[in-house]
């Protein structure tokens, strides 16, 4: 003796866990995003990484902007380094020049 169910419980049943589903996809978009204390934009934040390159498996440089200041960063497995800081620019880039003394000093560029 089996009972079947009528194909209106199914149509709830189903309605059901689709809203359960969708109820904790919404909980998990909004723990991540106001996890790190809320929704914010690249431009509020005072510290942006602008830009990474790899030297190897283990080391890499970081372009960091902290407010109105820039820094080159030499990271390590053991250790970070300021290898130069100057004031940002409005364009994000360094000057020319400068760009082409920092390369120099690090022997990036042949002289």
């Amino acid at each position: 003796m089996t009972q079947s169910i009528p194909l209106s419980q199914w149509f709830s049943l189903v309605a059901s866990f689709v809203a359960v589903l969708a109820l904790l996809a919404g909980t998990l978009y909004l723990l991540r995003r106001y996890a790190s204390g809320g929704p914010s934009r690249a431009s509020d934040r005072r510290i942006q990484a602008v830009e990474t390159f790899s030297l190897g498996a283990r080391q890499r440089l970081l372009l960091v902007r902290v407010d109105d200041k820039e820094m080159l960063l030499g990271v390590s497995q053991q250790q970070t380094t300021v290898l130069g800081s100057w004031p940002a620019s409005e364009t994000g880039r360094p000057e020319r020049g400068r760009a082409r003394s920092m390369q120099e000093q690090l022997g990036l560029r042949s002289r």
